[in-house]
């Protein structure tokens, strides 16, 4: 059996290779006897930092006539090193910025896409509106050229309250007068607000045309109701007056003396075949504006018509006919009354009235406005004969009587009506 090992050790005092260093202690530590310290030899210490990925080659291998590394010498003393920034670090700010950069791109990009689509949106319901606007004013002056009064009616936003002249039969006799010809429909004008993308309620439309021969330009109030336009205003409020005798239009006496009408030109008359109005003829050319007053129609002074005065001195003179065939010196309803004394006493179925002339040519007629008639003077003179006694003598009355009779005429019936006063 073999015995182990011993490890051998040196004798005193002889020479050879240095002690061993301890098992696991650093060689290089503290040079032995004759040797360079490592820190002399341009050992670790001394060289510098092989670069990262430089190839390594151990100074034992070496190829074949390579050429030998040159000797170690001293070097400079190393100074302090720079920090470096991990690639990856470096890299991250730029990646933060790039995604920032796209984000606002993308952000715009769809932003502008966005403003353009709903500019298209806005520019579709502008020119909508204007169209529907146009449509509306082109409907109603349709209706009153074709004289279609339920048609033009349809286009207002609100209804006039008096609607007893906006009728068919009125409407045509408008037209035949001189209604609505030569429709020119312009651009409608919508109020907005382009910059917030608001379109308003309320606008106005251009218009042209013709109403019996008179050129109207006018630009049509329109108002949105619901989800339709509508025009604000379709017809114009006129004050026809309240003198008598009340006035007719086309014939038709109206409900109130403020009527509704539409465009168009009206014939203005009144109840009296004796009275007429100095203007008679009325033209409306365009509705009246929001909120308008009625206007007050300055053509209706009325008068007496060309036949009313031969036609009232007939009646009159019928009338004084009749009051001077009664035997009475006091005839009912006449312009004679006739008084005698006491003491003498007329027969009246003997009484007798002459006219010594005719007082009809010098009578005096005039309209009275207050009444809606008229009034007249004439100068009567005529003569009583009748036989009469006083006391016991039995004779004749005759008398010559002259004077001024006023008499009042009532225009309202196809015949005057006289009253004396």
């Amino acid at each position: 059996m073999t015995a182990p090992q011993q490890p051998s050790t040196p004798l005193s005092g002889s020479t050879g290779l240095p002690p061993a260093a301890p098992f696991g202690a650093d060689s290089a530590a503290a040079p032995g006897p004759g040797e360079v310290p490592a820190d002399r030899r341009g050992g670790p210490a001394d060289r510098p930092p092989t670069p990262p990925g430089a190839e390594q080659t151990p100074p034992w291998f070496r190829p074949p006539g390579a050429p030998r590394p040159p000797a170690p010498g001293p070097t400079p003393p190393a100074g302090p090193r720079r920090a470096t920034t991990a690639p990856s670090r470096r890299r991250l700010p730029i990646v933060l910025v790039g995604a920032v950069v796209a984000l606002v791109l993308i952000g715009g990009a769809a932003f502008f896409s966005w403003r353009y689509l709903e500019g298209q949106r806005y520019d579709a319901r502008l020119a909508a509106d204007r169209a529907a606007a146009r449509e509306v004013a082109e409907a109603y002056l349709g209706a009153l050229r074709d004289a279609k009064a339920a048609a033009a009616l349809d286009t207002a936003a609100e209804r006039p309250g008096n609607a007893s002249l906006l009728t068919d039969e009125t409407l045509r006799a408008a037209r035949d007068k001189g209604g609505v010809t030569g429709i020119r429909v312009g651009e409608a004008t919508i109020a907005q607000d382009r910059a917030r993308r608001v379109i308003g309620d309320a606008g106005t439309v251009e218009v042209h045309y013709q109403v019996a021969g008179q050129a109207v330009d006018v630009a049509l109030p329109v108002s949105r109701v619901g989800s339709h336009w509508k025009l604000s205003a379709v017809t114009s409020r006129v004050d026809l007056g309240a003198g008598s005798p009340p006035r007719t239009v086309f014939g038709t006496v109206p409900d109130t003396t403020i009527v509704d009408l539409f465009p168009g030109s009206y014939r203005i008359a009144t109840t009296s075949t004796f009275v007429t109005l100095a203007e008679p003829d009325l033209i409306v050319t365009a509705p009246d504006p929001l909120g308008a007053a009625a206007q007050h129609w300055t053509g209706g002074e009325p008068g007496l018509s060309t036949q009313a005065r031969s036609a009232i001195t007939d009646a009159a003179h019928d009338s004084l006919s009749a009051c001077l065939g009664q035997r009475s010196l006091t005839p009912a309803g006449c312009p004679i009354a006739i008084t005698t004394g006491s003491a003498i006493t007329v027969r009246p179925d003997t009484i007798r009235y002459t006219l010594l002339d005719d007082p009809w040519p010098g009578a005096e007629v005039t309209f009275d406005a207050a009444s809606g008639g008229a009034t007249g003077k004439v100068t009567l003179h005529y003569r009583l004969e009748a036989a009469a006694t006083s006391g016991n003598v039995e004779g004749v009355v005759r008398q010559d009587y002259s004077y001024d009779a006023h008499f009042t005429a009532d225009l309202q019936g196809s015949t005057p009506v006289i009253t004396w006063k």
